[in-house]
């Protein structure tokens, strides 16, 4: 027999190192248990109702994203001020969403937050009092409380979240202590402390007052009550879905100062037949007027087009050939979005700005008549209109919105204006011409980007709506032109439309970063760029104009430098 082979002291040493390690791994996961062990829930009885809480440190909050409060509760509520010995000074996001037989509940003074969603979806609650202790109420924190009709904000309260008091059918009345330093009330609206936005409306006859420049956002979202409003001369802007189901109104007459209407604005607003749009308004957004009364709708003027005081906001599906819109004076945002029956188009002079998706996806589009009133071409206005083969931008443009003629495959003529103007990203990307063109650039004494397009290919066939084959024949594409700046909120990729090929060039360009925190720009595949001294010079600082300026190497290398002009306010 032989002796048992010898212990392996190798292996031992790695079995003793590996279960060390362990038992370190498993102490750090127990310490981080123990970390959180205060904040998880515990339940205590109180008043008839079994309430959830958690504790951290020597207050408590009441938390349950499902039931902070059983069994369901009915008629008034008291919240207690302590729970499990430690003071309540938070309701947590959830704690009472969609308790609807809640009628009236009291908050202690001792609670500082409400949290999101708190009391939302609770169609039972007519009454609410807020401590003067409360300091912050989230976002939807009462949204849907349609039995609600009065609400007091007290003094102590510096924050109101998103959409706090939107779907608030019966509300009737906001009041704010007048010492107050964020929020006031007027006419029974909620405002900002200056008085000029508008951050929640009421139902009833409503008038706004004289103070107020903008209706903000949902400001009378579902507020089906609302049987009027008077909206006065200062106001600029009416926000997105800001009457929004509005069912009561029947007609509003906007006043002479506002320029922009947002999305859905007035959409689902069934009992409105008549709205009067000023002069002065330059945009209309998305879906502003749809879901309401038939009888708002111009359809007889310009058959299967859907008018409202003379913008265009739809069209009816049966709508095809050619269109002349003589008589209009605006085009709303995806105003003939998906119009595919659609083959030619002519805008009006008067028309100032061609809206947002105004003609996307109008894939039968083979020309279209730009009048020299346009000053502004919006974001994906031509997007996918792959039979467009050629397209006059008159002098009196000022932008050119990103992915504006993006997928138009079948462009091959483009004419700029000859003037100043900015170029969105992605404006001429995945058309013929952007595959074949260049834009040659030089800066001039002002350290402004300018630039002629020029073909390169000058023969070939082209084919219209479909993928490309082969070169493009290229004509009138582009006299002298100036890009002079671009507008960014996000991460951004320098479109390579804006980048020369086989040439050596400084470019300058003004970038606008509209973001509150810094954002990068980067460059297209297979270019690179070299630091400047210890600063990222792809860096756009949060809220500031910077000239950015690129210079092209024959290696394709961008050394790029940054200049930062202003702050943006």
């Amino acid at each position: 027999m032989f002796p048992p082979p010898p212990r392996c002291l190798k292996t031992e040493t790695r079995k003793k190192t590996k279960g060390v390690e362990m038992k370190k791994l498993m102490m750090v996961l127990v310490m981080a248990f123990a970390a959180a062990m205060p904040l998880l829930a515990d339940e205590e009885t109180v008043g008839g109702y079994t309430w959830t809480y958690r504790i951290n440190g020597e207050t408590a909050e009441i938390y349950n994203y499902s039931a902070a409060i059983s069994p369901s509760p009915t008629g008034s509520v008291t919240i207690p001020p302590t729970l499990g010995g430690a003071t309540v000074t938070s309701i947590g996001s959830y704690a009472f969403r969609d308790r609807s037989g809640l009628t009236n509940v009291t908050i202690p003074d001792s609670v500082t937050s409400i949290g999101n969603y708190a009391f939302s979806g609770c169609s039972g609650l007519t009454s609410v009092t807020i401590p003067n202790s409360v300091t912050s109420i989230g976002s939807h924190a009462f949204y849907g409380c349609s039995g609600l009709t009065i609400v007091w904000i007290p003094n102590s309260v510096t924050s109101i979240g998103d959409s706090a008091f939107h779907n608030c059918g019966g509300l009737m009345s906001i009041s704010v202590g007048s010492g107050n330093a964020n929020y006031k009330s007027d006419n029974g609206l909620l405002l900002t402390k200056d008085g000029k936005t508008l951050i929640r409306g009421v139902n009833g006859d409503v008038t706004i007052p004289n103070s107020v420049t903008s209706i903000g956002d949902e400001a009378f979202y579902n507020c089906g009550g609302l049987t009027s409003v008077t909206i006065p001369n200062g106001v600029t802007r009416i926000g997105y879905s800001a009457f929004y189901g509005c069912r009561g109104l029947t007609s509003v007459t906007i006043p002479s100062s506002v320029t922009s209407i947002g999305d859905s604005a007035f959409s689902g607003c069934r009992g409105l037949t008549s709205v009067t749009i000023p002069d002065g308004v330059t945009s209309i957004g998305y879906e502003a007027f749809s879901g309401c009364n038939e009888a708002l709708f111009d359809t007889t003027t310009i058959p299967g087009v859907k008018i409202v005081d003379g913008w265009v906001v739809g069209y009816i599906e049966t709508l095809s050939g050619d269109l002349d819109l003589t008589g209009i004076r605006g085009i709303g945002y995806s105003a003939f979005y998906g119009c595919s029956g659609l083959t030619s188009v002519t805008i009006p002079d008067g028309v100032t700005s061609i809206g947002y998706e105004a003609f996307s996806g109008c894939r039968g589009l083979t020309s279209v008549t730009i009048p020299d009133s346009v000053t502004s071409i919006g974001d994906s206005a031509f997007y996918d209109c792959g039979r467009l083969t050629s397209v006059t931008i008159p002098d009196s443009v000022t932008n050119i919105g990103s992915q504006a003629f993006y997928s138009c495959i079948g462009l091959r003529s483009i004419k700029l204006p000859s003037g100043s103007f900015s170029l969105g990203l992605g404006a001429f990307n995945d058309t013929s011409a952007y595959y074949f063109a260049q834009l040659r650039p030089l800066v001039n004494a002002d350290g402004v980007l300018g630039g002629s397009l020029i073909s390169e290919s000058p023969t070939g066939s082209a084919s219209s709506g479909g993928s490309s084959s082969g070169g493009y024949a290229l004509s009138d594409i582009v006299g002298d032109s100036t890009i002079t700046s671009m507008t960014i909120s996000s991460n951004t990729s320098i479109d390579s439309f804006l980048l020369a090929d086989g040439q050596v060039f400084d470019m300058a360009i003004r970038i606008v970063n509209t973001a509150e925190s810094a954002v990068r720009l980067s460059l297209p595949s297979g270019y690179d760029y070299e630091t400047i001294g210890s600063a990222d010079p792809l860096e756009i600082p949060a809220s500031s104009t910077n000239m950015v300026t690129i210079t092209r190497t024959a290696a394709r290398t961008f050394l790029v430098s940054r200049q930062q002009l202003r702050t943006v306010r």
